[in-house]
């Protein structure tokens, strides 16, 4: 009687099996053959319809992965290394470019298998792959392995990247061990000759996953970890109220600002809401954007929350705000950035007015930030210009403009970081 394969197994069984695979299995399996590939299919007829053809996409964004972290095996690195079209690696905005472009990208790049490796803890795979030709010395492949062990909570991964290979810290690899929520990492990262450095979106990372406790330690270093409006509106975007009120608690307590509501009524986050609203004196909010931002997720509690409240909210504020209604956050500078068009000229009388008070009135990083989100070169050129320069996030700022698809500001920070 001749060899049997698994293909050869009742139609059902195959389903079953199929039904059982984590999404990242699916596309090993579904590759197999064809009809394993049906049988994946069959045994996900609601995604197969909704995506079409990417049912057996493996989805590796770091959000994904932290929900559900993949065990791969050498074999899969290797099979995926000599079975899929491959990219060196590539710089940031060319591969958010090619996501906005298409469905699904049908190659990868060589940076972003490594960051997998790494996150996962397969120091195998790691060392495999920097002996297939992957520079670490280079620096995007330097931050992918070190913020992708961090992130996945691997001392020994990092301990060999630093021991054998000599790489330096980067301002991200605290940032990932923050993100992921890995108390001990980022103790390890601080102890080291010279520690990994530390910066605000440590804390803003910590709080949009919910860490308290790597909140509590960063901010009661001898020098504690710098945060910013951003920390409380992550915090918010998460629905991780408790992190909110131990931010606000604090002495001096978190800077938040209006976009912190926003969020909590784009989440549908109604009882986050209520009590940024109910606090003395209460978070500031737009509730016309918080309305529109509920609207658009579909959140009825919340807009039902805010309709009622909506015919006592205060005037609308002009566009030129008198010095004492400013509250010392540079909201006049805020304003005047998100109210401009892109390729207007970087200056205004608002803009003069605001810079001219003496002392002037204060910027930060949230300034930049906001600039290249809305692809303001020319605004952002002018504030970085000024003596002394607005304070900005290089990597922060190149981020946001990746994300809104601003390629020539994307380029310009690179330049002058």
């Amino acid at each position: 009687m001749g060899r049997k394969s698994a293909s050869d197994l009742p139609w059902e069984v195959l389903c079953v099996v199929a039904g059982k695979l984590e999404p990242y299995d699916r596309l090993a399996f579904g590759l197999t053959c064809k009809t394993f590939l049906e049988a994946v299919k069959a045994a996900n007829p609601l995604e197969c319809t909704l995506k079409k053809k990417v049912i057996t996409q493996t989805d590796l964004r770091k959000d994904r992965m932290s929900e559900l972290r993949p065990s791969f095996t050498l074999g899969w690195y290797k099979w995926m290394w000599s079975s899929f079209d491959r990219r060196e690696g590539s710089r940031c905005w060319q591969r958010v470019e090619e996501h906005f472009n298409r469905t699904y990208l049908n190659h990868w790049y060589e940076y972003d298998l490594l960051y997998v490796a790494s996150f996962q803890g397969n120091l195998n795979a790691v060392k495999w792959l920097v002996s297939q030709g992957i520079p670490l010395s280079a620096r995007n492949a330097s931050r992918a392995s070190l913020s992708g062990a961090a992130g996945g909570g691997h001392i020994a991964v990092l301990e060999w990247l630093k021991g054998e290979k000599d790489l330096a810290w980067n301002w991200r690899t605290c940032c990932e061990a923050a993100r992921g929520g890995h108390l001990d990492v980022l103790k390890w990262l601080r102890s080291q000759d010279p520690p990994a450095p530390l910066c605000s979106e440590a804390c803003l990372e910590a709080a949009a996953g919910g860490h308290l406790d790597i909140l509590k330690w960063l901010r009661g270093q001898g020098s504690p970890c710098p945060w910013d409006e951003w920390t409380c509106f992550h915090a918010a975007k998460g629905g991780h109220l408790h992190i909110l009120k131990w931010l606000r608690s604090q002495d001096p307590p978190c800077p938040w600002d209006g976009f912190t509501c926003a969020e909590a009524a784009g989440g549908g986050h109604l009882e986050i809401l209520q009590w940024l609203r109910s606090r003395s004196p209460p978070c500031r909010w737009d509730p016309e954007i918080c309305l529109r931002k509920a609207r658009i997720g579909r959140h009825l509690a919340v807009i039902r929350w805010i309709e009622e409240r909506s015919s006592h909210r205060p005037a609308p504020t002009p566009r030129r705000r008198p010095r004492q209604d400013l509250g010392g956050h540079g909201l006049a500078m805020d304003h005047w950035l998100r109210t401009r068009r892109p390729n207007r000229r970087p200056w205004n009388n608002d803009t003069e007015a605001v810079r001219s008070w003496n002392p002037p009135q204060p910027w930060g990083e949230r300034t930049c930030a906001l600039a290249a989100r809305r692809g303001l070169l020319h605004a952002l050129q002018w504030i970085r210009s000024q003596d002394p320069p607005c304070p900005w996030n290089p990597e922060y700022c190149r981020r946001v403009a990746a994300l809104n698809r601003h390629w020539e500001m994307v380029a310009w920070i690179e330049q002058n970081q």
